[in-house]
């Protein structure tokens, strides 16, 4: 279920609500939105998760297009089968979660949607 959040000036979101109507409330309440007597509400959706944009390919392809391995070597590189490519994405996942755990810096932001202009 997603959460949302109001803008008195349809730019910049506030607040983290569990319906449109809460935020609306709270914008109701903003000194920013009484003047206009206006404000958007959006949904927040979470980004996709960053480990999540790293896969195996990006290793191998890493690898290919490094001249010192652009040769005879890497035209069959590598040579081994689903399960061991799915291993080796799901264990760079682990590694780049774990980094964004242990330093955190994993985003707070999140990705808005159905933006909605509410007067009263």
């Amino acid at each position: 279920m997603p959460d949302y959040s109001y803008s008195p000036d349809g730019v910049s979101f506030y607040g983290s609500y569990c319906s449109s109507e809460k935020a609306v409330e709270a914008a109701i309440k903003d000194k920013d939105c009484i003047v206009t007597r206006t404000c958007w509400v959006c949904e927040n959706i979470d980004p996709t998760p960053i480990e999540e944009l790293f896969d195996c390919d990006d290793i191998i392809q890493k690898v290919i297009n490094d001249c010192d391995y652009s040769n005879e070597f890497t035209k069959d590189w590598p040579n081994c089968d689903d399960a061991a490519l799915d291993e080796l994405t799901t264990e760079i996942r682990k590694v780049i979660s774990w980094w964004l755990d242990k330093h955190e810096v994993r985003p707070d932001f999140s990705l808005i949607k159905n933006i909605r202009k509410h007067l009263w």
